[in-house]
């Protein structure tokens, strides 16, 4: 059963906002993060989720024990896409046939990066989570935010304007 902390996270989530937060420990936010990123590289076509961490070895940890082990458990195995990469940084999920690629799920892919000025530009996530922001070093996080935010848009041909389309999560105690 969810805690308040972690109904509210999801909730902005799906509302599609972009969140900078300041939370307490223990709350299970960066578990919750994981979770949602897993359910949605299962069930969206050629999602990506990009799970900044401010080191490598906190970064496959989190990958290790939240995401990887979280994507075996959480989700039923007849509803849960096979894994194409499973690495230390990676889980991207299994292309499908002609017949069936716009079955959800298909080509999507979470990886987990360290904090670099253009971590959010390679790719253009769909999400990118960022965990942990005031263990980063000196500005990288302001810096890395500035660079990538343009990737977090894209022009609307309906209304000749560009339009957030992407989400930023980021979250620190």
């Amino acid at each position: 059963k969810a805690w308040d902390a972690q109904e509210l996270i999801v909730f902005f989530f799906d509302c599609g906002y972009s969140c900078l937060i300041g939370k307490a420990r223990q709350v299970g936010f960066t578990t919750t993060m994981g979770l949602i990123a897993q359910a949605s590289i299962n069930f969206h076509n050629s999602y990506f989720a990009k799970f900044v961490t401010h080191s490598k070895d906190k970064g496959e940890e989190i990958f290790r024990d939240k995401i990887q082990w979280g994507f075996g458990k959480s989700i039923a195995s007849w509803l849960r896409h096979k894994s194409h990469n499973f690495s230390a940084t990676t889980l991207s999920l299994e292309e499908r046939n002609r017949k069936t690629a716009d079955i959800d799920g298909a080509s999507s892919r979470i990886e987990v990066v360290t904090p670099a000025v253009d971590a959010i530009n390679g790719g253009s996530p769909q999400v990118t989570l960022v965990d942990e922001i005031g263990l980063f070093e000196g500005t990288m996080f302001s810096e890395m935010v500035t660079e990538g935010r343009p990737t977090l848009f894209f022009y609307d041909p309906e209304t000749s304007k560009m339009k957030m389309k992407r989400q930023l999560f980021a979250w620190g105690t």
